[in-house]
């Protein structure tokens, strides 16, 4: 199953065209659009994945019961990949003063998020990648790190644009809020070099 999801993510990058991007500035902050029409190839692309990769381990494979999950994860797929294509990207992101907003919907993986600005500690592109075993799939695009509740995590707010536009929202969002990074990168714990003798036990 791993290795399916992992086709169709690759698959997706072949005919991935970056999505419109437009900023304008608001009283209250900056707004940030997202717009990509509903992609047609990369749909029929993800249907043709998804049954060259079904016709394979149908032939190759006795067992009913493996042939019978496969065929549920495949309609559950071609399903939610048929609904999140047809929709497109649409996604909104409100840059305040407090805090990174994200709206909207896209496929591969994107999520609406609220970030606090206070907790930002770096903004930066990055490619699509995931699909593969338990990683879910993740869209290119701007990526937040910053502090959480239980770990760091890293959010995109703004999927399906490419590292020229993520540079341009980048300089755009620091020229109007120069202290969005200010926020130190958490330490990594590494191991002490120091020998442990033991003596209080």
């Amino acid at each position: 199953m791993g290795n399916f999801a992992a086709a169709k993510t690759q698959c997706s990058k072949i005919l991935l065209v970056p999505a419109t991007l437009s900023i304008r500035e608001a009283p209250e902050g900056l707004v940030f659009q997202t717009h990509e029409a509903r992609n047609l190839g990369r749909l029929l692309l993800s249907l043709a994945v998804t049954g060259a990769f079904g016709f394979f381990l149908f032939r190759s494979s006795d067992s009913i019961l493996l042939r019978a999950a496969f065929g549920i994860f495949a309609a559950f797929s071609i399903v939610r990949d048929l609904i999140s294509r047809f929709r497109g990207t649409h996604v909104t992101l409100t840059v305040t003063n407090l805090d990174l907003i994200s709206t909207g919907h896209a496929p591969d993986g994107y999520s609406p998020s609220s970030i606090p600005r206070a907790s930002i500690y770096n903004l930066e592109f990055r490619e699509a990648w995931g699909g593969g075993g338990e990683d879910a799939p993740h869209p290119s695009g701007l990526y937040v790190e910053h502090q959480g509740v239980l770990h760091d995590p890293v959010t995109c707010v703004l999927p399906h644009i490419d590292s020229t536009q993520t540079d341009r929202a980048i300089e755009t969002i620091l020229r109007r809020f120069p202290d969005t990074e200010s926020l130190a990168p958490p330490r990594k714990a590494y191991p002490s070099d120091l020998t442990t003798l033991n003596l209080n036990k």
